[in-house]
């Protein structure tokens, strides 16, 4: 079989093989002939070299992770000419964040035969619909498909709405409410039991109303808290 772009053409006792081929490759084929002796077949090889490189491909997608994670399997970008073809290129290639957050690990790599990999990446901030950008020099940037960062699992407390100011006895308002939290910071849907104390403590006040409540979608909210003194 001829490689696309490639035909053969006969006149008289010679033949023409030509054409722009946009695949590269070996291909072995056989140029059939008649003459007064009969039919015969003549096998040849072609070789054809892809073109410059001219554009990246992922051919390893991002996929979903926790934060702190790395990709797995790991990113792999590949050095391709402008007809698809892999080109055994040694052009350093990086990886960012498409939105601009923060990658983690080493996001610059020299491409072997071709091809960039990226064994350590990975992401801490949770949030759905990123995408990645793959580049290098003088070649049409790539954008990876798009992945989520998932929370981490929870591991600290922090307030969201902090007590404000009231008088003695009087419930505190706007509702204090405490997120449960993973490493880095990111909210978690931990369903988790959260209980309020009194921290700084002058006067020797008492802490009243609902002091322990679980987690909504990782938020404890305290409605009903106030102070004696």
């Amino acid at each position: 079989t001829l490689p696309t772009g490639v035909a053969v053409q006969s006149s008289g006792t010679q033949a023409t093989i030509s054409g722009t081929p946009t695949v590269s490759g070996t291909f072995n084929i056989t140029i059939n002939a008649t003459n007064t002796c009969g039919a015969i077949g003549i096998p040849m090889t072609l070789n054809i070299q892809s073109a410059a490189a001219a554009k990246l491909v992922f051919i390893q997608q991002p996929s979903n992770i926790v934060a702190g994670a790395i990709f797995s399997p790991q990113l792999r970008v590949q050095i391709q000419d402008a007809f698809g073809n892999l080109v055994n290129s040694t052009a350093t290639v990086g990886l960012s964040v498409t939105s601009g957050e923060t990658l983690s690990g080493t996001s610059t790599a020299a491409a072997v035969n071709g091809v960039a990999s990226f064994a350590l990446q990975g992401m801490t901030n949770a949030g759905s619909g990123y995408t990645l950008t793959a580049s290098s020099s003088g070649l049409t940037s790539a954008i990876s498909s798009s992945f989520n960062v998932s929370p981490a699992a929870a591991s600290k407390l922090g307030f969201s709405q902090q007590p404000s100011t009231v008088n003695a006895g009087a419930t505190i308002s706007p509702s204090v409410t405490v997120d449960i939290l993973d490493v880095f910071g990111n909210l978690t849907s931990s369903a988790g039991t959260v209980t309020m104390g009194i921290g700084t403590n002058p006067s020797g006040g008492t802490l009243s109303g609902t002091t322990t409540v679980s987690a909504v979608s990782g938020v404890a909210t305290f409605n009903n808290l106030w102070i004696n003194n």
